[in-house]
């Protein structure tokens, strides 16, 4: 039988273990949650530009349009 000191030694370094699991559970999934969101803003980035080269043509028909018009 195990003595009271040793263990309650082994309890608390088990303790230890089980909460220094834990904590890199978190942090593997607050590095998931961080990727993911780097992942969206950098879709959304790539959205936008994608939205400004089609709109190319819009804004250069709009700037004949004022010349012809004399708007410029």
């Amino acid at each position: 039988m195990l003595s009271p000191n040793l263990a309650a030694g082994s309890l608390a370094l088990a303790t230890l273990y089980q909460s220094m699991a834990h904590s890199t559970g978190i942090m593997f999934e607050n590095a998931i949650s961080n990727q993911n969101q780097q992942n969206a803003l950098a879709q959304a980035a790539a959205n936008q530009g994608v939205m400004q080269i089609y709109s190319l043509d819009t804004v250069a028909d709009a700037i004949s349009i004022a010349k012809m018009l004399g708007m410029e």
